[in-house]
């Protein structure tokens, strides 16, 4: 039962590692070949020891001989695993300048692994601490963002109801403009024909003056024409009334 549960676990495990060639999946691989050796050999000397205790030297020297080859398996792996991390390490060294730095192992490799994870992942913090900074520094700009908005649209209704209440004040503005042009006009005409009028009666006033001392003159002659005529018919009735009567002349009405 325990070997079946640990086929199973091992099976999920690779399954999770589908490339075959990385060190990781044939470490795996070799695990698990390793505890289905053990659980294996486990059985067996479980089994081997419900017959009884005469042959349990039999059974110690059987058990060491199993476990010694799936031992040495895992230790050739592991080994080689290792190898091919500080080949796979060294060239990346030698291609980045590093050539001095020479491995010395798996307890080497595993404590400098530790120190790149360590500094991984204090340069994550520092990322993470970071971002968390401007996260917050976004979100008050983000925030002073939309008061500001809020005030802006605030501000742009109060212009707008301001545009329109200037809107119908220019409009009434344009419509009384636009009457006083209008009885300007009207005012200009009634103007002009005023003024026409005007020169009319002057021109009619000028005539009627003309005629006017044309007659006074007519009449002023007409009466000294008159006022000779009444002399002269004066001296004749005075030259034809006889002296007899007693009358004179000078004694007659004028």
């Amino acid at each position: 039962m325990c070997k079946g549960i640990y086929k199973d676990v091992m099976l999920v495990l690779q399954n999770l590692f589908a490339d075959n060639d990385s060190p990781t999946a044939k470490l795996l691989s070799c695990t698990t070949e390793v505890g289905e050796s053990l659980f294996s050999t486990l059985e067996t000397h479980f089994s081997l020891g419900t017959v009884g205790s005469d042959s349990s030297a039999e059974n110690d020297s059987s058990v060491k001989q199993q476990f010694k080859s799936p031992s040495e398996r895992l230790h050739h792996t592991v080994t080689h695993l290792a190898i091919l991390e500080g080949e796979e390490y060294l060239s990346d060294g030698k291609s980045s300048g590093n050539s001095n730095y020479k491995c010395s192992g798996w307890r080497g490799d595993v404590g400098r692994w530790k120190e790149e994870v360590t500094s991984e992942f204090n340069n994550i913090k520092e990322k993470y601490q970071r971002l968390a900074s401007e996260f917050h520094a976004n979100h008050e700009l983000l925030k002073a963002s939309k008061e500001r908005y809020h005030s802006l649209e605030k501000e742009f209704s109060l212009l707008k109801a301001e545009k329109d209440t200037l809107h119908r004040m220019a409009s009434e503005s344009s419509q009384e403009l636009s009457k006083v042009v209008d009885q300007k006009d009207k005012a200009v005409k009634e103007l002009i024909t005023e003024t026409q009028r005007r020169q009319e009666l002057e021109k009619e006033i000028k005539q009627f003056t003309v005629a006017f001392a044309s007659r006074q003159r007519s009449l002023h002659s007409f009466h000294t024409d008159f006022k000779s005529k009444i002399e002269n018919l004066k001296a004749q009735n005075s030259a034809l009334v006889p002296k007899s009567h007693g009358y004179r002349i000078k004694d007659l009405p004028g």
